[in-house]
């Protein structure tokens, strides 16, 4: 008897930590490419790009303490004490404190798929694909020292010539970066900084008004050459 109990406790605590783990959630990009996500019992959510059903890249998302957050209206509130698990689907762009990891997104742009790299410190980089196959990178700045980052949508644009590729990215600061990629290597980029308005300048003060010939009480200065060139 003994012996059966614990069967039922053993096949209990299997029960249990397989509907901890989520479901994969597959989100079709386009030109064969797919974006899946499997939250992990531990939380933690992992993201594979595919190409034609082949991973090509696998990256990891760990949602903070703070899962409301993240998760904007989803309704989900942390454990006490503990962290609130998220399934993938509930995660959003915006990264709440405590995330951890990269949170992937693609866009099909041109034929190319550009997987984007969202961190919760560090740039955004945008990763351009062709066929399956890394063809480019680029690398967002902020448009100043300490300046946020910007939330419009960027622009691509792309040059491909023999062994050399060029993404030429506008943010939506006004920004404006080329990053060159030759034969299968990161050469560089270079920015181009809209250069910042000057604020008008403030109006002199003091300025002297020219003479009417009159003094304070209206009548004509005698020492005023108005008054003496007038008969």
């Amino acid at each position: 008897m003994p012996l059966l109990v614990g069967a039922i406790t053993c096949c209990a605590a299997v029960g249990v930590a397989v509907a901890q783990e989520g479901a994969e959630v597959t989100e079709d990009l386009g030109n064969l490419y797919a974006l899946a996500r499997r939250t992990t019992s531990a939380g933690s959510i992992i993201e594979t790009l595919l190409f034609a059903g082949q991973a090509i890249v696998t990256d990891i998302a760990v949602p903070g303490p703070d899962a409301g957050v993240i998760t904007g209206t989803t309704g989900v509130s942390p454990a006490p004490g503990g962290s609130a698990r998220v399934d993938a689907e509930d995660l959003r762009l915006g990264v709440g404190p405590g995330f951890g990891g990269t949170w992937l997104t693609g866009e099909i742009v041109d034929n190319y798929l550009i997987l984007h790299r969202t961190r919760a410190s560090g740039p955004v980089t945008h990763e351009i694909f062709h066929e399956g196959r890394k063809v480019g990178a680029v690398t967002e700045v902020s448009s100043s020292v300490g300046a946020a980052r910007s939330t419009g949508r960027n622009s691509f644009v792309f040059e491909s010539t023999n062994d050399r590729f060029v993404v030429h990215l506008t943010q939506s600061d006004g920004t404006r970066i080329h990053a060159t990629t030759e034969r299968g290597r990161f050469s560089g980029q270079v920015v181009e900084r809209v250069a910042a308005a000057q604020p008008p300048s403030e109006p002199l003060r003091g300025l002297v008004k020219p003479s009417t010939g009159r003094n304070r009480n209206g009548s004509r200065d005698p020492r005023s050459p108005l008054s003496r060139n007038r008969p």
